[in-house]
């Protein structure tokens, strides 16, 4: 069986600014699908959006440049798969998956009925794709991305292979899960990150939206103001709600906030940075998610900074990047930076990371492996 019909929320491109990310995630992924004989079906939700942030054009970044683009390698069904309220799946896709079967990939997503968000419908149709999966016995993998799957009803849990891109346990009773971690690629641009690369505009960087991380950025990032270093901050910090542009301005004032940006800005502007600072939520500390940030940096040719909040993040950062303060972070940050030795930690921090095993294409084998595991007869047929 070479056919996944992948689920997700979000687009097939990097040039857009929607709050659901994850192109770091899903394109490489298609790619390295399509590598090994798949083909891929999008059967998800497409978010759009753009928005023309001045800062980068004041950096003279350009999305051209940085351009990442699987729609050409992946057949779209997401418009006649759903009905026009986009809350239920249609007859004609279970008439196309009963005669075309696959495998169902579902980028999990929350039972939550949050304002502003269009999370129960989201829930709902990825639910009736994986009910109709199973009622037509073909291979369900359910991706936890942000360690939502304790929201699924029981009666699916020993009927699906849930994928865990963190390396906790968060629900036992899922009798068939297995280790499936975001990852690296090289990107087509590479070239010309590296050339960004050498020419370094900011002291530190941090790239992602507040969601509960106000407190640790206040405790790693107040040195840095109080320094007066160069940091930049990509995210929605400058949001009216929840006085999120009061305590970003008030505490920060001399930071360089971009705001909104589309996603292809990601990896340019940390290619700028001579680092870059990551932690999350204190959710995906506890389950010890590396997330696709981690990997970010690597592509990005910086050095990632990593909280040691974060259970087990041992595996994919040196030690000597891994605080537990934000004064040790600084100190660490300036003996680095008087000694001029970026170029070294650089290298330490390639050498953990940037293995195969950590690769989206090792990722694809991953996934044969586990259809074989599951549904040996299936895949084979």
């Amino acid at each position: 069986m070479k056919r996944i019909y992948y689920y997700g929320v979000g687009s097939l491109h990097n040039n857009e600014s929607s709050v659901d990310g994850g192109k770091h995630i899903r394109l490489p992924l298609v790619e390295s699908f399509r590598s090994v004989g798949f083909d891929v079906c999008w059967i998800g939700f497409e978010t759009s959006g753009w928005v023309n942030n001045h800062y980068l054009n004041l950096l003279n970044l350009k999305s051209g440049d940085f351009s990442h683009d699987v729609r050409d390698r992946v057949e779209n069904f997401s418009d006649s798969f759903m009905n026009d309220e986009k809350s239920g799946i249609t007859a004609k896709a279970r008439d196309h998956i009963r005669d075309n079967p696959g495998v169902l990939l579902v980028e999990l997503r929350p039972k939550l009925d949050k304002p502003g968000y269009n999370f129960m419908n989201e829930y709902n149709v990825q639910m009736e794709f994986v009910y109709e999966f199973l009622n037509q016995n073909l291979p369900v993998f359910i991706w936890d991305q942000d360690g939502w799957c304790d929201m699924l009803p029981d009666d699916i849990k020993d009927k699906v292979v849930l994928l865990k891109p963190y390396t906790e346990i968060i629900d036992s009773s899922f009798p068939h899960q297995e280790e499936f971690l975001f990852g690296w690629f090289r990107p087509p641009f590479e070239t010309r990150l590296r050339k960004l690369a050498t020419n370094k505009k900011f002291d530190i960087g941090y790239c992602g939206n507040v969601y509960g991380r106000r407190d640790d950025f206040g405790e790693y990032f107040r040195p840095f103001a109080q320094n007066d270093k160069a940091v930049c901050v990509q995210g929605n910090w400058l949001r009216k709600k929840y006085d999120d542009r009061d305590f970003s301005l008030d505490n920060f004032p001399n930071f360089m906030f971009f705001g909104r940006t589309p996603h292809w800005s990601t990896l340019p502007t940390i290619a700028l940075s001579k680092s870059v600072l990551h932690f999350s939520n204190p959710h995906q500390q506890n389950i010890g998610m590396p997330t696709a940030r981690v990997f970010e940096a690597l592509m990005g040719e910086s050095v990632l900074f990593c909280t040691s909040k974060i259970r087990n993040i041992e595996r994919f950062v040196p030690e000597e990047l891994i605080v537990s303060s934000g004064a040790e972070l600084f100190e660490r940050w300036e003996k680095i930076d008087v000694d001029n030795e970026w170029d070294r930690v650089r290298t330490s921090f390639v050498k953990k990371l940037g293995v195969y095993e950590h690769t989206y294409d090792f990722r694809a084998q991953q996934f044969i492996r586990y259809l074989k595991k599951y549904y040996g007869e299936t895949y084979d047929r």
